[in-house]
C-alpha cells in the first residue's frame, strides 16, 4: 500500500480543479454491455479488473500501447457503464478491455480529492512504468485498483482531506460477478490473474 501526502510537492503534482474530467482517449472503445460477448476474441487480448476510491471524487490509472503511444484512461466511473455502483461513500467499476496483443504499460494515475475551496488533484511526477504483455487470445485479470481518501488536520484543527492511499488487491470473484453482469456468456476460462504490481 502507497500513501500519498497533499505535502509533498516535490514528488506529486498538485493542483486545484473546478472544472470537468476529460473522456477516455481512443486506443479501445470500451463495450459497457453485450448479450452475445465470448471470452477472447480470436487474435486479440483482454485487460479486466476494476477502479475503486473511497470519498474521493474521481480517478483513473493510464495504460499506453508501447508501439504507438496511444494511451487509455481506466477510470472509477463511465456514465454510459449501468454496472458502475456507489455504496457507503465508495464508487467503483468493473471493465473488461480487448487490445490489440503487444507490450503495453501503466504510466500514471490521477485522483481528486474534495477540498472546502473545489478539488485537489494528485498524479506521480516520476512513476516507473508497470509493463504488462498480452498475448494473442490472452485475458488477463489486473486486480482492482483502489484510491482511499486519508485525513488529516489543518493549521486552525479541522479536520480536511489530506492525500490518497493506494493498493491494488485480487478481488476477483466480485469484479467477474459484476463483469457477467455486462456480458453474461463470458467464462473467464482463458483469463489469468495477473496483479498490478503497483509501486513508484
Amino acid at each position: 500500500m502507497k500513501k500519498v501526502q497533499l505535502s509533498i510537492l516535490t514528488t506529486f503534482l498538485l493542483f486545484i480543479n473546478l472544472g470537468g474530467c476529460a473522456t477516455n482517449d481512443a486506443l479501445t472503445k470500451e463495450l459497457t454491455y453485450s448479450n452475445s460477448y465470448l471470452d477472447v476474441q480470436e487474435n486479440k487480448s483482454v485487460i479486466s479488473g476494476s477502479v475503486t476510491l473511497f470519498e474521493g471524487n474521481y480517478g483513473w490509472y493510464t495504460i499506453k500501447q508501447v508501439s504507438t503511444g496511444k494511451t487509455q484512461r481506466v477510470s472509477v466511473t463511465n456514465r454510459s457503464d449501468k454496472h458502475s455502483w456507489d455504496i457507503d461513500r465508495a464508487e467503483g467499476r468493473t471493465y473488461w478491455l480487448e487490445l490489440e496483443p503487444g507490450e503495453y504499460e501503466i504510466i500514471d494515475w490521477t485522483y481528486f480529492i474534495p477540498l472546502p475551496s473545489g478539488e485537489a488533484r494528485l498524479s506521480p511526477s516520476n512513476m516507473k512504468p508497470i509493463r504488462i504483455s498480452l498475448k494473442p487470445n490472452e485475458a488477463k485479470y489486473l486486480g482492482s485498483f483502489n484510491f482511499k481518501t486519508t485525513y488529516g488536520e489543518n493549521v486552525f484543527g479541522v479536520t480536511i482531506a489530506a492525500g490518497v492511499e493506494i493498493n491494488v488487491t485480487d478481488e476477483k470473484k466480485r469484479d467477474f460477478d459484476n463483469i457477467r453482469k455486462k456480458f453474461p456468456n463470458v467464462t473467464f476460462d482463458k483469463t489469468v490473474k495477473t496483479l498490478i504490481p503497483y509501486s513508484f
